[in-house]
Parts: structure tokens; C-alpha cells; sequence
């Protein structure tokens, strides 16, 4: 709910610049944003500072153990959610094997983590959820089968759709590589996969 106190007149909504977030790139089109603006993950080095500060706030002194925290940090994958969630639960942390076993859990099986099944994994949930027909939803499922940091090259997941029946043939290559084409701008649409490749996360793989 948006509450402007002492109004002396009457404004337009749209003069002044209500701003929004979104997952969806379609909603922002829909509501004639024409230069959305893209919130980004962080850069390394920003990553290890918020990650960092996170745990002075809490243990009022820098890690130990700085190359496991930077492990660490770099998989929260320039998300500050992550680092915000990640960081708090390690703050706590004393030993260099409690900090060794963060790292093994985030490169293994992440939802194992504290905080993760919670706090994260519903925001990832509902973008899923979010995609319209299930048809779309085996698509991304199907790009889940590739590793942790995988490049998906457009062509070659377009390839093996065809090749595996995902995508029906039988009208002619062409229209075929269309669909998957379209197929992969609505997933990069919901944020479900990446064009690019400077970060990646939680595994969820990038296109290029």
C-alpha cells in the first residue's frame, strides 16, 4: 500500500514515478516501463564486503578463516539475500571446520543450508510457480539436469528438446527452433535463466 501524507492537491501517479520490482520482464512491458531498470548481482569484491560486514555485525570481528569466508561468500553468487541469510547463520561459526562443511553443503546440496529452505528457496519457488502451464515449467526442469555453473548453449538445449520429443518436429526445423527460441526468452524473462555470465545463482544454469 502506497500512503502520501499531506497531499494539497491532486497528483498523477505516473508524473511522479511510483516505482516497482518484478521477476518478469513480460510485467514490466505490460506496464509501459520503457527502460527498466536491471537490479544486478554484486561484484566480487562486493560480495566479500557485504559478506564480510554481515559477520562484524554480528560477531563484532572479522572471520578467522578468510579463505574459506571467501568460498563462501562467492557462492552466495552476488546475491544479498544470500550473503544477508548465509552470513548471519555463519557469524556464529567458531571453528575452521564448521566453516570447511558450510563450503561443502553450498557446492553439494544447498537446500541443506540454514536459511536456504526458509527464506530462499520460497523466492525461487514462486518464480517457478509463476510460469504459466507446465509444459514451460519441464523446460526449465529439463535445463536443471545440467551441473552447478553449466553453460547451456541456445542451440544445443534447442537440439536435444527436438531430438528428445520436447519439442514437436514434425512442422519443420525451422519453426521448431522458433519455438525453443521463444521457449528460452520467456524463462530468461522470469529471471530463470541468465543471459549472461558473469554470475549464476544457486546452479540454476545461464544461456548463451
Amino acid at each position: 500500500m502506497l500512503f502520501l501524507d499531506d497531499i494539497g492537491e491532486k497528483i498523477y501517479l505516473a508524473e511522479v514515478g511510483v516505482a516497482f520490482t518484478t521477476h518478469s520482464q513480460d510485467v514490466c512491458a505490460h506496464m509501459g516501463v520503457e527502460k527498466p531498470m536491471e537490479v544486478k548481482c554484486l561484484a566480487d569484491k562486493d560480495t566479500f564486503d557485504l559478506f564480510q560486514k554481515r559477520l562484524e555485525n554480528n560477531t563484532r570481528k572479522r572471520s578467522r578463516y578468510p579463505l574459506s569466508c571467501e568460498m563462501v561468500a562467492k557462492n552466495c553468487c552476488g546475491l544479498p539475500l544470500a550473503l544477508n541469510v548465509i552470513g548471519e547463520t555463519m557469524s556464529c561459526k567458531r571453528t575452521i571446520q564448521e566453516w570447511r562443511h558450510a563450503v561443502y553443503v553450498l557446492n553439494s546440496y544447498a537446500i541443506e543450508f540454514s536459511g536456504m529452505e526458509d527464506k530462499i528457496l520460497p523466492l525461487l519457488k514462486y518464480s517457478f510457480d509463476s510460469l504459466k502451464g507446465e509444459q514451460l515449467k519441464s523446460y526449465l526442469l529439463y535445463c536443471a539436469l545440467y551441473p552447478k555453473d553449466a553453460r547451456i548453449f541456445k542451440e544445443k538445449l534447442i537440439e536435444y528438446w527436438i531430438c528428445e520429443g520436447i519439442i514437436d518436429g514434425s512442422e519443420g526445423l525451422e519453426r521448431a527452433e522458433n519455438k525453443g527460441y521463444k521457449i528460452i526468452g520467456s524463462l530468461v524473462c522470469a529471471s530463470l535463466l541468465m543471459n549472461q555470465v558473469n554470475h549464476n545463482p544457486y546452479g540454476i544454469a545461464y544461456v548463451c
